[in-house]
């Protein structure tokens, strides 16, 4: 969970982005496996998913490879999923 994430980061575990992306995907991924497709933990797994992966590659990693973060599901854009609100 993102605590443990969380953790690791705190104690420099990670040795590079992609170990870091790939453990909060792993979160997200599951989160969405495991709670109903459309529930409020389900979306905001997804939007989380999206949000990290823009932010990476973005910010953190720009040159990274993100063909290891994929879209989970067809779902839209990532506006469709943020409450500009």
């Amino acid at each position: 969970h993102l605590e443990a994430v969380s953790a690791r980061l705190d104690n420099n575990y990670y040795v590079s982005p992609e170990e870091t992306l790939n453990d909060l995907r792993l979160v997200f991924c599951n989160s969405m496996r495991y709670n109903d497709e459309g529930s409020d933990l389900w979306e905001h797994a997804c939007a989380l998913y999206y949000l990290c992966g823009e932010f990476f590659a973005k910010n953190i990693a720009a040159s990274m490879d993100l063909s290891m973060f994929p879209p989970p599901f067809e779902i839209g854009t990532l506006d469709d999923w943020i409450d500009v609100n």
